[in-house]
C-alpha cells in the first residue's frame, strides 16, 4: 500500500479487521509500506502488536523497474508463501506488471481503487491503461462511480468488483472537545482540504464568505494531513489573504475530536472514490452536507446534499441546518449513526474482500 499518512484513519483499521478474518480462515496477512512510513508511530505500533511488516523503496511506486526491488519482492513472496497481492493507492505499477507477466504467474493480484481512475490525457495514457489492465486479475472499486471511471478507459467491467468502503467505529470512540470558536454563538463548519480543488475548498470558502458578509457567525475549519502552506497559498490566491473566519488545522489521531467539536461537516468535493469521512461524520455529532457526486454515500438518511459547485444551494443548506432545533438534530443523528453501523459494517467489507480472494484462488 502506498500509504504513509501520519494517522491510521479509517483505512488501516479496515485492513486490520481484514487481517483478523484472514487468520480465522487459516492463513495470514502481511503489510508492505513505502520506506517513508518506517518512522511513523502507528506503523511501529502495528509491529509491536505482532504484525508482519515489510518496507519497500519509494521508487517501487514510480515507473522505474529496479532489479533490487524485484529481488526483494520475490524473496518476500517465497518466504511468506504469498498467494495474493492486494494493493491500495496503486493504479499503475510497472514493476508489478513486469513481475506478473514473467515471474509470479501463480500469484493473484488485486487492485483496490479508492479514487476514480483518470489517467492523464497525454501520450502515455494508453500505455498506463494497458499496464493497469495487465497487472490486476481483479480490481475492487470502492463505489459505482469508481467502477464507471475504470470501465470508461476500456477495461472490462467483468474484471471489476464493487465493494463499498466501510466504517470502523473503534477509532471514533475516544475524543476531546476542541474549541474552534471565538465566542459561544459562533458555529463551526468542518471540512477536509486535500487537495484544494478536488475537495471543493474553493466552493466552501465562497459560500461561507458570502454568509459571513451577510451577518452569519460562522468559522470554517479546514483540516488536512499536511501541506498547510500549500492550502494557505491557495486561499491567498483565491481571496488575497487568509480571513479570520478560517482555521487551518493539521492532522490528529483522534479525528472524532474534530467531528464532535463541529456543528456541520461539509464535503463539497468535486470527486471522491467513496469517502470515509462522511461515514465517520454520520457516526459522530455534526450534521452533514455533501455534494451530489458518485463518491458520497447520499443514501444516509437526512443527509443534506447540493449540486456540486452550486454555492447558492450550499448557502441555503447551511442556513437551514443552523436553524434546526436541538431535538430535531438529535433525532437525525440517532438515525444516521444507526444506519451507517448497520449498512457500512466493516465485517461485511472484510467478508466481501475474502470472497474476492476465494474467487481468484478456487
Amino acid at each position: 500500500m502506498d500509504y504513509s499518512a501520519p494517522y491510521k484513519g479509517n483505512f488501516i483499521p479496515s485492513i486490520q479487521n481484514l487481517g483478523k478474518l484472514i487468520i480465522q480462515d487459516g492463513t495470514h496477512l502481511i503489510y508492505m509500506f513505502p520506506a517513508s512510513a518506517q518512522k511513523i508511530d502507528w506503523v511501529n505500533e502495528l509491529a509491536l502488536q505482532g504484525e508482519t511488516i515489510y518496507f519497500i523503496d519509494n521508487s517501487f511506486f514510480s515507473k522505474r523497474i529496479k532489479y533490487s526491488i524485484i529481488k526483494k519482492v520475490m524473496e518476500i513472496i517465497k518466504n511468506e508463501n504469498v498467494s495474493v497481492i492486494h494493493t491500495h493507492f496503486v493504479a499503475y505499477n510497472y514493476t508489478l506488471a513486469f513481475m506478473k507477466m514473467f515471474l509470479i504467474a501463480r500469484v493473484k493480484i488485486v487492485g483496490n481503487f479508492m479514487n476514480e481512475f483518470h489517467p492523464p490525457l497525454n501520450k502515455y495514457r494508453k500505455f498506463k491503461i494497458f499496464i493497469t489492465k495487465t497487472t490486476f486479475h481483479i480490481i475492487i472499486a470502492s463505489s459505482s462511480a469508481v467502477k464507471e471511471s475504470i470501465t470508461n478507459t476500456g477495461i472490462c467491467s467483468e474484471k471489476i468488483e464493487i465493494i463499498y468502503n466501510a466504517l470502523d467505529t473503534k477509532h471514533l470512540q475516544i475524543f476531546n472537545r476542541i474549541n474552534f470558536t471565538n465566542n459561544k454563538d459562533q458555529k463551526v463548519i468542518l471540512m477536509f482540504g486535500w487537495t484544494y480543488y478536488r475537495k471543493g475548498v474553493d466552493i466552501a470558502i465562497n459560500a461561507v464568505r458570502e454568509l459571513v458578509n451577510e451577518g452569519q457567525n460562522i468559522r470554517l475549519v479546514i483540516a488536512m494531513a499536511g501541506g498547510l502552506d500549500v492550502i494557505e497559498n491557495e486561499i491567498i490566491s483565491q481571496l488575497g489573504s487568509v480571513p479570520s473566519w478560517i482555521t487551518l488545522q493539521g492532522p490528529t489521531h483522534n479525528v472524532a475530536s474534530y467531528y464532535n467539536s463541529s456543528d456541520i461537516f461539509l464535503s463539497s468535493s468535486r470527486e471522491e472514490g467513496f469517502t470515509y469521512s462522511v461515514l465517520e461524520a454520520a457516526y459522530c455529532n455534526p450534521m452533514i452536507i455533501a455534494s451530489e457526486i458518485g463518491g458520497h454515500p447520499l443514501d444516509i438518511p437526512f443527509i443534506s446534499h447540493f449540486e456540486s459547485g452550486n454555492v447558492n444551494q450550499l448557502k441555503a443548506l447551511i442556513i437551514e441546518i443552523l436553524e434546526k432545533s436541538l431535538e430535531e438534530k438529535l433525532k437525525i443523528k440517532t438515525m444516521q449513526k444507526k444506519y451507517v453501523i448497520t449498512n457500512y459494517n466493516i465485517n461485511k467489507w472484510s467478508e466481501s474482500v475474502l470472497e474476492v480472494y476465494s474467487k481468484l484462488l478456487n
